[in-house]
């Protein structure tokens, strides 16, 4: 079941629709979610207000599930009468639905209603009655339901051959149920002071049984065998059963309640993008439109985050534009030791510094574009994944923007590889990234040897040597 802060969102969502069924439905789900959580006042008034969408709309079947709903809670408050009503309602509207199995089960419910207020006569008449109309329906689970429950009337009115009899006809309909039939043959047979008979129905009844039922049951029959230890032994192992139970009902109820939590935070912190999908899937609209939509507008919010780190770019790149010129004619005017002084090596330093954010910035606007996160992702996970390639396309689009960011580095890498091979100029390109040998083999479609050679051909046309970084010396030769 759905935590409640959702039944609730998907209540105001359906409230804006002309749709009563709908409504009387989300309110159903509603307080079943509200009585979970022990919220039995807010369950009623759900509950109620979906009864009164689901008249609207002549919806009989749901106006009885809702009724038997409310029946259950008022009889768990130990509000006998308004139970009686409720399930007499239920009753009326799965009839009014054409629903017979439901029309049964409900009156079956009712009936109970009655033995609770000792009405035992109003109880036999409602469920032979329910027996009749479950007879039309040929459901046999249902049937054997509605017989157990007339032994049950039995048994309360003291008449236990009766209550035995229906017992027995319960188990010849269906044994889907038999570990309870047997079980109420036992109790009905200790009540009638038949104990062996008892003990046999109870070993009949055991592997269907849960361990403190079985433990119970054994301290009843040891009680009216008048076994004193035997009895006070099982009810001592019972009562040790059923600590143990609630101790771990009480985990399982902290773990819920930890996992609710957990799950109302995340779904608090959602934004505004993660609220429109939701109703979108609530709406029915096809999980592939629902991913388009938020591609298309996750894309527009990186470009314009792209925009904006381009803008602070370009500023820094103006501002250390200025102060080059400005340095260069204090070089040209200064002698050798006023290029000592503290202020002239203070701007250079600032410059130095201003360069390196530059050369950073415009970095990292190649390796955010659509096609540098293309070869940071085929890097990582194209050989696991068997991803195709960079195409054509892709070089094409990166070479345009290192030409355009680094237009003096452009041209050294087409002044040194003029007379080399295209692999050679593509890995000048690839060394913005700093790849690894293996990844940058996938990408060029080369073996790993022939990356390492065309990597060493590069070096000694740049005329540097392993100890020094590529990506290091296009930082110091870089001229904006």
């Amino acid at each position: 079941m759905l935590p409640i802060n959702q039944w609730l969102r998907a209540k105001d969502y359906y409230d804006k629709k002309d749709n009563p069924e709908e409504k009387a439905n989300i309110r159903l789900y509603l307080g079943r979610s509200l009585v979970d959580d022990g919220k039995y006042d807010e369950a009623v008034i759900a509950y109620k207000e979906g009864l009164d969408f689901a008249l609207k709309a002549d919806a009989y079947s749901l106006s009885g599930y809702l009724c038997s709903f409310m029946g259950d809670l008022y009889l768990d408050k130990k509000m006998a009468t308004k139970a009686m009503e409720k399930y007499r309602d239920a009753a009326d509207f799965h009839q009014k639905g054409g629903n017979l199995r439901s029309w049964a089960l409900a009156l079956k419910e009712l009936s109970i209603s009655y033995a609770y207020n000792d009405l035992y006569e109003d109880a036999l008449f409602t469920l032979k009655k329910a027996d009749s109309i479950i007879n039309i329906t040929n459901d046999k689970f249902a049937k054997s339901i509605i017989i157990n429950n007339l032994g049950l009337v039995y048994e309360e009115m003291h008449d236990y051959e009766s209550a035995e009899n229906y017992y027995l006809s319960a188990l010849d309909i269906s044994n889907l149920d038999k570990g309870t039939f047997y079980l109420n043959l036992s109790l009905v047979s200790i009540k009638k002071g038949d104990n062996y008979k008892a003990q046999q129905y109870f070993n009949k009844a055991i592997p269907d049984l849960t361990k403190d039922v079985v433990l119970y049951q054994m301290y009843q029959i040891e009680k009216a065998e008048k076994n004193i230890d035997s009895a006070i032994f099982y009810l001592e192992l019972y009562q040790e059963c059923l600590d143990s139970i609630l101790l771990e009902q009480n985990k399982i109820n902290v773990h819920e309640i930890e996992k609710k939590y957990d799950k109302s935070r995340i779904i608090n912190e959602k934004n505004l993008m993660q609220l429109r999908l939701q109703r979108l899937i609530i709406a029915g609209l096809v999980l592939s439109i629902v991913f388009i939509i938020t591609f298309l507008l996750y894309r527009k919010f990186k470009k314009r985050q792209l925009r904006i780190k381009e803008n602070e770019v370009m500023e820094m790149d103006k501002k250390y534009r200025v102060l080059s010129a400005q340095l260069k004619e204090k070089d040209r005017i200064l002698d050798e030791k006023e290029k000592l002084s503290e202020s002239f090596l203070k701007q250079k330093q600032e410059l130095e510094s201003l360069r390196e954010t530059s050369f950073n910035g415009k970095l990292e606007l190649i390796k955010q574009s659509l096609v540098g996160r293309k070869i940071v992702e085929l890097s990582n996970k194209g050989i696991a994944s068997k991803s195709k390639i960079l195409k054509e396309k892709g070089w094409k689009s990166l070479e345009k923007m290192i030409k355009s960011s680094f237009p003096d580095l452009y041209a050294l890498f087409i002044e040194v590889t003029t007379q080399s091979s295209e692999d050679t100029f593509r890995l000048c390109l690839l060394s913005f990234f700093e790849l690894k040998t293996k990844e940058e083999a996938f990408l060029l479609s080369k073996s790993d040897e022939a990356v390492r050679q065309s990597r060493s051909r590069l070096r000694r046309l740049l005329n540097i040597d392993d100890s020094q970084r590529i990506l290091s010396y296009f930082k110091k030769t870089a001229e904006s």
